[in-house]
C-alpha cells in the first residue's frame, strides 16, 4: 500500500493538470463547432427563404478582440511579481529563499512578454501598411489621369 503513495503522487501532479487542460481544449472546440452549426443553420434558413445576397460568413473568433493585449496583460502581471518577490526577499532580510533567482526570472519573463506583444503590434501595423498600398495599387487609374497619359 505505501508504494502506491509515490505513484500516486506522480499521476496525480501531472494528470491533472493535463486533464484540465485536455478538458478545457475540448470544451473550446465544442462552443466552436456549436457557433458554426448555428450559423450554417442561418445561412440555410436564408437561402431557403430566397435571400440570396448574403455576406461572406465571418468565421473570426468574436473574443479575439480581447485577447489581443494578453501577452503585455501578463509580462505586467510578471514584472509585478517579479518586484514583489524581489521586495519581499529583501524586506525579510534573507528569510525568503530563493528571491535571489525567482525575482530576475520572473522580472525577464516579464519583459519577454511586453517585448513581444510590441513586436507583434508592430509587425501587424506593417502588415496592415503593406495591404493598404497594395489596394492603392490595385485602384483603377482615373479617367483624368488615363487622358493626360493619351
Amino acid at each position: 500500500m505505501e508504494m502506491l503513495i509515490p505513484i500516486l503522487a506522480i499521476v496525480c501532479t501531472f494528470g491533472m493538470p493535463a486533464a484540465i487542460v485536455i478538458t478545457a481544449l475540448v470544451t473550446q472546440s465544442r462552443m466552436q463547432r456549436q457557433r458554426l452549426e448555428m450559423l450554417m443553420a442561418e445561412r440555410r434558413l436564408l437561402i431557403e427563404k430566397g435571400v440570396t445576397d448574403l455576406p461572406p460568413l465571418d468565421l473570426t473568433d468574436p473574443r479575439r478582440g480581447s485577447r489581443r493585449y494578453g501577452t503585455l496583460v501578463w509580462g505586467m502581471v510578471l514584472i509585478a511579481l517579479a518586484l514583489g518577490v524581489s521586495l519581499a526577499g529583501y524586506l525579510g532580510g534573507g528569510g525568503v529563499h530563493g528571491h535571489e533567482t525567482a525575482g530576475p526570472v520572473l522580472g525577464f519573463l516579464g519583459l519577454a512578454l511586453v517585448g513581444i506583444h510590441f513586436a507583434v503590434r508592430a509587425y501587424e501595423r506593417a502588415d496592415e501598411k503593406r495591404e493598404q498600398a497594395a489596394l492603392e495599387q490595385s485602384q483603377p487609374v482615373d479617367d483624368k489621369t488615363f487622358d493626360d497619359a493619351k
